[in-house]
């Protein structure tokens, strides 16, 4: 629907290319096509200018630069238990969302046990979280306990569901 994708042929000329333009947006889309046609041609020729019959050219644009997922910022994290009993020592967990951030994605974290035992080593975690339209971090904290044992490493491991509004990719 524009003329400013005119190409001209000299004479002898069998083929030029179409240089297509694409405009990145921060919005992620499955899939996006158009379509290319070549009409109106034009010649100063006697013999004119024709079109053939292959005239129109789909073009399938894929871009999975902008897909929205939801992860930790990192794999591991540690945290000394508190000395005291009674005492509470927090782990801050970051969660961020990366690419398209239009739409509001719902994930749930939870803890499971490791070595460390929810309750003894530290308390459970079951929450949702609400990433709004723009929003790119929340942190999840999880509170690590004094269990008066003297122990080596303990790990427990925190998991995202599936978001609930299926827009982002959990990861």
């Amino acid at each position: 629907n524009t003329d400013a994708s005119i190409i001209s042929f000299s004479s002898g000329e069998l083929e030029k290319p179409c240089v297509l333009s694409l405009v990145d947006d921060t919005l992620y889309e499955d899939g996006e096509e158009l379509r290319l046609v070549l009409g109106n041609p034009k010649s100063d020729s006697q013999f004119g200018a024709s079109v053939g019959a292959l005239n129109e050219a789909l073009v399938k644009i894929k871009d999975t630069a902008d897909k929205p997922i939801i992860r930790f910022s990192e794999t591991k994290f540690s945290i000394s238990e508190p000395k005291e009993a009674g005492a509470v020592a927090t782990v801050r967990v970051p969660v961020v969302r990366v690419g398209d951030t239009s739409k509001v994605s719902v994930v749930r974290v939870h803890t499971k046990d490791g070595s460390a035992l929810s309750g003894e080593d530290y308390y459970p975690v079951s929450q949702e979280i609400e990433f709004k339209e723009g929003e790119r971090l929340h942190i999840v904290e999880v509170e690590v306990l004094c269990d008066g044992v003297r122990e080596t490493r303990e790990a427990f491991t925190l998991h995202l569901k599936p978001d609930e509004n299926l827009v982002a990719e959990t990861q």
